[in-house]
């Protein structure tokens, strides 16, 4: 269990990330865990939704949950599109 105020681990975040893509309907959900290849990402969390409504939703219910769990994301691009 994870105690208000802490922040999460690497694996912590991508489960909770992934919990909030499906809650969306997200499909073609990807994970990629490139350990020690990468200095810049621990986890990889790649999916895909069928309009940009969808993806900014999914976007905002991962980024929103990440934040109530002192865990906010270190980098956002591409929010206003949303068709990365």
């Amino acid at each position: 269990m994870i105690e208000k105020g802490q922040i999460l681990s690497g694996k912590e975040i991508i489960d909770c990330a992934i919990q909030k893509a499906l809650e969306k309907k997200a499909e073609n959900i990807v994970i990629y865990h490139p350990g020690e290849k990468s200095e810049i990402a621990d986890w990889i969390l790649i999916c895909q939704g069928e309009t940009e409504i969808q993806n900014r939703a999914i976007y905002e219910a991962i980024v929103t949950e990440l934040n109530k769990r002192n865990s906010p994301a270190w980098h956002k691009e591409g929010i206003e599109e949303a068709h990365w």
